[in-house]
């Protein structure tokens, strides 16, 4: 556990739990005009959890999913 700021509601500290996440990225050049490429965050559906004051004060869990992007990149 972390501190990570201070204030939000008065002076009172927030905490986040240490937590890890695997992210991943890939491109691939089909041609010298065109590329491909693929993100995936958060692989491991990982949870990020805030605590204020006290880390049996939950503020808030925070599970997004794992999240998927595609894109194509052209040149002219």
């Amino acid at each position: 556990t972390f501190l990570n700021g201070i204030g939000g509601q008065g002076p009172n500290p927030n905490y986040t739990d240490a937590y890890g996440q695997l992210d991943l990225n890939i491109s691939y050049a089909v041609s010298d005009q065109l590329t491909l490429s693929l993100e995936a965050i958060n692989l491991t559906d990982e949870t990020m959890r805030t605590y204020s004051r006290h880390t049996n004060m939950l503020r808030y869990a925070t599970q997004t999913g794992p999240r998927y992007m595609f894109g194509v990149r052209y040149k002219f």
